[in-house]
């Protein structure tokens, strides 16, 4: 189901109900049940950005007879807001079956605001449900999760993802080259929000046409891998990996450590299992930091010292 009034390929193409989803065949079957018999239990969603978690959480509302509400945690993510907006919320009495609390990005709460919402999912058990969106699942109080029904969303692979953004692309009449469709995914991938977002942004005139010395070409990700492996001193690479990030301007370094991870054989490193660890590490780091470039130049600075 396509929604037509939206300019914006991700919200026009947004999966409306459950059989609009793509992939995550598994949460599929159980949602399908779920909505036939409309009742669902306290849902967690988990994976990386870009994967479908919050489609998946307003595709059901869209299936089920309830008034629901959407908060993005990383903007209201304290006490106060479980306290008044959401408990004021389920309280009420309602008009149809159930309430329904999306709450977005969900490992944003803090621990006291996480405390309290256990509690609410238990007290209003009988006419609320919660569905609650991650990335960081760590980051969620084990008492929590406990009461959640946790499906971890994987992504698509990479050739299903290219066929998906072509037909997309296609539905639009824009003319397209896949190598270039290939060498977004081969970017952004696991995001397909922001791949399909990078499609659109570089369509212009019905036609998907690339920036020619953009680091999406010759793949940024795949560059770093190559830099890395130069037959250089270790003062060279960190030099010439310097200038690169310096000269590109990226600001989502998500990709890369997936990349990094899937193409982790080839990097010629005394130790592919310690690199392994280094990039989860950053990783993990990443999502703290302010200035991310700093947090991944000390990744590349750990990986070059692995260099013999």
């Amino acid at each position: 189901m396509i929604n037509k009034e939206n300019s914006l390929f991700v919200e026009k193409y947004r999966p409306q109900t459950i059989d609009d989803i793509v992939g995550n065949d598994e949460l599929k079957i159980y949602l399908k049940k779920s909505i036939k018999n409309q009742d669902i239990g306290q849902l967690l969603l988990a994976g990386s950005a870009g994967t479908g978690k919050t489609s998946t959480a307003k595709a059901i509302v869209n299936q089920l007879d309830c008034d629901y509400i959407y908060i993005n945690a990383s903007d209201e993510n304290n006490v106060d807001t479980i306290r008044n907006k959401i408990k004021q919320f389920v309280s009420t009495i309602g008009f149809k079956k159930w309430k329904i609390v999306i709450l977005d990005e969900g490992d944003a709460l803090t621990p006291a605001a996480q405390q309290i919402l256990r509690a609410l999912t238990e007290e209003f058990s009988q006419s609320a449900r919660f569905i609650l969106t991650c990335n960081y699942i760590e980051k969620i109080i084990k008492p929590l999760i406990s009461r959640f029904q946790v499906f971890t969303f994987k992504s698509l692979p990479k050739p299903e993802m290219a066929m998906y953004v072509a037909n997309i692309l296609e539905q639009e009449h824009i003319e397209y080259d896949i190598h270039d469709i290939v060498l977004i995914i081969d970017k952004y991938y696991p995001d397909l929000r922001k791949i399909i977002n990078i499609a659109q942004q570089y369509s212009t005139d019905n036609k998907l046409t690339l920036p020619k010395t953009s680091e999406i070409e010759y793949g940024f990700s795949e560059k770093v891998c190559e830099l890395l492996n130069q037959n250089k001193s270790k003062k060279e690479k960190y030099e010439q990996i310097r200038k690169f990030f310096v000269d590109n301007s990226i600001n989502d370094y998500n990709s890369l450590f997936r990349y990094l991870y899937d193409h982790i054989e080839e990097l010629n490193i005394s130790s592919h299992a310690q690199g392994i660890i280094l990039i989860a590490e950053s990783q993990y780091q990443d999502a703290f930091i302010v200035d991310k470039e700093i947090g991944v130049m000390s990744l590349i600075l750990k990986l070059i010292n692995l260099y013999e």
